[in-house]
């Protein structure tokens, strides 16, 4: 009898097992088709983020990732920059905009990849679409954000494995308290740091000008020239003159200065359109010249 029982338990397990597996194949493709924004990489190739936001289908999204579990405008448009860029801080008086085929118009290439074998630290990542589209040019690329967003992160690293191998690159995460910066990750020496929409309020500006000058002007910085140090590419979505002007202080009060850079070509993404990605500013930020 206890064989007999041991059998149908074996087969019982088989058939849960089996349901099992179709079911997450399912959820799996629910979250592909109603979570994830591909991003174009602007050479063919589409780049999968997974957003932890609710759809009208579900309410499956952790409600502790807040506004940083989905992609903005002002991600959408650092991931193609970086996907353009021909150098990382390119200045004031160059574009990243790509060189565009003539027999293509919708195919934007650049000449020149700057990401191979650079260091590039992320901040607020969020879902990691700036961050993740560097390591997929070939960099090595830190993501940080609160410890909410880690497995968010992490599992967005892991969806674009195969990307980030082939280019190779590579992406890691960590937490980063803006208000204390962890000596670890500030101490370190990055190519470029790398950001997007972090000043959505007035309570999000110092902290951010904060960090910023932790990683681009701390002790490891002290001895550089502005021209040496490291600097960053900050996407910023206005949404106030008050806002915006008290950011700009706040960085110069760090001793960090901001020039704007020219937009990248931009195509509407998923539910961001056109006119909404253009209405970001991309700024280089760097230490002030002394």
């Amino acid at each position: 009898k206890r064989s007999g029982a041991t059998a149908g338990e074996a087969e019982l397990a088989e058939e849960l097992g089996a349901e099992l597996a179709e079911a997450r194949k399912l959820l799996e493709r629910h979250w592909q088709e109603h979570h994830d924004l591909l991003v174009p990489l602007g050479d063919g190739r589409l780049m999968r983020v997974r957003q932890g936001v609710d759809c009208r289908y579900c309410r499956l999204a952790s409600s502790e990732q807040g506004p940083g579990g989905a992609v903005w405008a002002a991600g959408v448009v650092l991931a193609a920059h970086v996907a353009a860029c021909e150098s990382l801080l390119p200045g004031p008086s160059q574009s990243s905009a790509p060189v565009v085929d003539e027999d293509s118009a919708s195919m934007p290439k650049r000449q020149k990849n700057p990401w191979p074998g650079t260091s590039a630290l992320e901040l607020g990542s969020g879902t990691g679409a700036g961050g993740l589209a560097a390591a997929a040019a070939g960099a090595k690329v830190l993501l940080t954000d609160r410890e909410q967003l880690l497995p968010l992160l992490q599992l967005n690293v892991e969806l674009n494995d195969r990307l980030l191998k082939e280019a190779g690159g590579s992406a890691s995460c960590c937490t980063f308290d803006w208000l204390s910066p962890p000596a670890e990750v500030v101490q370190k020496t990055f190519d470029v740091v790398l950001a997007a929409d972090l000043v959505y309020s007035f309570a999000a500006v110092e902290p951010f000008a904060n960090a910023l000058a932790a990683v681009l002007i701390g002790d490891k910085a002290a001895g550089s020239s502005a021209a040496s140090a490291p600097g960053a590419i900050y996407a910023h979505n206005p949404r106030s003159a008050d806002l915006d002007a008290q950011m700009y202080a706040a960085l110069a009060a760090k001793g960090l200065e901001a020039t704007k850079l020219e937009l990248p070509k931009l195509e509407p993404n998923g539910h961001i359109p056109e006119p909404v990605l253009r209405r970001v500013v991309l700024l280089e930020i760097r230490p002030m010249k002394t």
